[in-house]
């Protein structure tokens, strides 16, 4: 029928537009997802993190008390919010300075990427099986049906396929 090869046209081309976007997108795969905040952050660092008006009553910078992720913090919210995200994802404490293992967020990530490619192959398999399966049905002049099953299958629903043996 038209409506069953139209919906397996847009499942495909669904599953093939998002497999494009998880390959090739420049908005997905963003090695440099932070590299525009750098210039800023670079500032902040240089102009105000060091310097001597901003540190604490013991003698702390800003800058090490951001990275040390020091709670009673009054000033530096969007800094110490920014750093505290990419260390989530990262999975690092705050004294970290190197990943020696995959983040909780990469890790999920990787699993939902991994369990989409997976539900993708297993409908392309299912695809496969019912286009075999409709192939191996014998044509004949009309559709027929005996006990329940398909005898033989009218040429004109296997227009919309190709002329497989």
């Amino acid at each position: 029928s038209v409506v069953l090869f139209m919906s397996v046209v847009l499942n495909a081309v669904v599953q093939l537009y998002i497999c494009y976007m998880l390959l090739n997108s420049e908005s997905f795969v963003r090695v440099d997802a932070f590299k525009r905040l750098q210039p800023y952050m670079r500032h902040w660092r240089l102009s105000f993190a060091h310097h001597f008006r901003q540190m604490d009553s013991t003698g702390r910078s800003l800058g090490s008390r951001v990275c040390g992720d020091d709670q009673a913090l009054s000033i530096a919210d969007a800094q110490a919010s920014l750093l505290g995200e990419i260390n989530a994802y990262l999975g690092l404490d705050p004294e970290d300075m190197d990943m020696g293992h995959f983040g909780a967020g990469t890790l999920l990530c990787s699993v939902c990427v991994f369990l989409f490619v997976v539900l993708v192959l297993r409908e392309l398999r299912t695809l496969l099986t019912f286009l075999l399966a409709l192939c191996a049905v014998p044509r004949g002049p009309a559709t027929r049906l005996e006990c329940g099953c398909l005898t033989s299958l009218a040429t004109s629903r296997l227009a919309a396929l190709p002329p497989w043996p």
